[in-house]
């Protein structure tokens, strides 16, 4: 039998010849994306391909923000079954008849927070955390405005009725300005 032998090959440890065995699989599937349609004009760039959002999905994604980490003078406050708006705290028990959900506002009824405005600027506060996303739900259509994390670049995006976006937050915590595009009023779900 005749053996082939590969002068560098056979100097590698086990663990060298792993690793070279893994970059050399990191080239080929950088060369093979590129090929596949890395370079064509109608690339979006707000959705990944499938390949990169299946590696997102196999190691988790961010975690979500906080509710009590956004704030903003748009923000209905929380359902609580023992406050009113009107009175604060109160001894009796079960919801007064004033903070039931409301088409436009006031607390949305899976129990997230509910945004009532014109124009509104949400703010995340800072935290440890390198990334974390915050869930908006579009009741009517709005535009959702934003810094890119990391970055000093902007991003801004047009959410339809019943539409959820996801916002990338951060250690730096972000303002969120969201402006509503159909009626001078309109309602966005936080959470």
């Amino acid at each position: 039998m005749i053996r082939l032998r590969i002068p560098i090959w056979s100097r590698l440890t086990r663990v060298q010849r792993i690793l070279l065995g893994v970059i050399a699989l990191i080239v080929a599937l950088f060369i093979l994306s590129v090929g596949l349609g890395g370079n064509r004009a109608d690339v979006n760039l707000a959705e990944p391909p499938a390949f990169i959002k299946g590696l997102g999905n196999l190691f988790g994604g961010p975690p979500a923000v906080e509710p009590a980490d956004v704030g903003g003078d748009c923000i209905a406050p929380d359902p609580s079954p023992s406050a009113t708006p009107a009175t604060g705290p109160s001894p009796s028990v079960g919801p007064s008849p004033s903070t039931g959900p409301s088409p436009t506002g006031g607390p949305a009824r899976d129990g997230r927070r509910r945004v009532v405005l014109g124009s509104c600027v949400l703010t995340v506060a800072a935290r440890d955390i390198d990334v974390r996303e915050l869930r908006l739900t579009a009741v009517d259509p709005v535009r959702v405005e934003t810094s890119v994390p990391r970055s000093d670049e902007a991003a801004a995006k047009d959410v339809a009725a019943n539409e959820e976006v996801k916002v990338s937050v951060d250690r730096d915590g972000a303002s969120i300005t969201l402006v509503c595009l159909s009626a001078s009023i309109c309602a966005v779900n936080v959470g």
